[in-house]
């Protein structure tokens, strides 16, 4: 005979572990529907952040938007981040340092030795969006423009600061507010978030056996 004792109560049917067995299902059944029910919550919600058919409506959109061209006429800048935190940046800084040259100076020269490559040295907005890096020789700066899809990822502040029509800048400000947001609401899914659900697992039990 075993003897089941819970609580100060001595019981010697089996019925009782029947009965805690149900209780047990019972809770984890509707626990489980609590937690699919906030689950689902927070997958239509990452569903709506993650879709991957946002990437080419939003540049298409975007040069669409700001019409046949962006700017008038073609303006660039240094790629401050990319020197700053590309190797290739970094060693390009570091030879215009050693040399007593500007950045500047210093790509124009690697333009005509055997440095010459294309480099991501500065942000250009023009006929579109893109990159622009000096031509062999260093004489003048070639571009190379975003297609759409290119937009949503490579789009900086800086090809806004570029913008010289009033209007047209603060278009393309709000589409670059609207992708950072975006992206900072996506980084945020990558962390863990509690679900709060008490629920109640084991009971506390003693079981002895013993001889008839």
């Amino acid at each position: 005979m075993v003897n089941l004792k819970q609580k100060g109560n001595t019981m010697t049917n089996s019925e009782t572990l029947k009965q805690w067995d149900d209780e047990y299902i019972k809770v984890l059944t509707e626990k489980t529907d609590i937690l699919n029910e906030t689950l689902s919550a927070k997958e239509e919600e990452f569903k709506l952040n993650v879709s991957k058919s946002i990437i080419v409506p939003f540049g298409e959109f975007l040069y669409t938007s700001l019409g046949d061209r962006v700017t008038g006429q073609r303006s660039s800048v240094l790629n401050k981040d990319w020197f700053n935190n590309s190797i290739n940046g970094q060693r390009i800084t570091e030879r215009a340092t050693a040399n007593g040259k500007t950045i500047e100076e210093q790509l124009q020269k690697d333009a005509v030795s055997y440095y010459a490559h294309r480099t991501f040295s500065h942000i250009t907005a023009g006929r579109k969006f893109g990159f622009s890096y000096y031509a062999r020789g260093g004489a003048r700066l070639q571009t190379k423009y975003f297609k759409p899809e290119n937009c949503f990822r490579f789009l900086t502040q800086e090809h806004v600061n570029c913008i010289k029509n009033k209007q047209k800048k603060e278009c393309t400000q709000d589409f670059l507010n609207y992708r950072d947001e975006f992206t900072n609401k996506l980084h945020g899914f990558k962390q863990v978030f509690d679900v709060d659900i008490p629920i109640q697992v084991a009971k506390i039990s003693s079981i002895t056996k013993s001889i008839l």
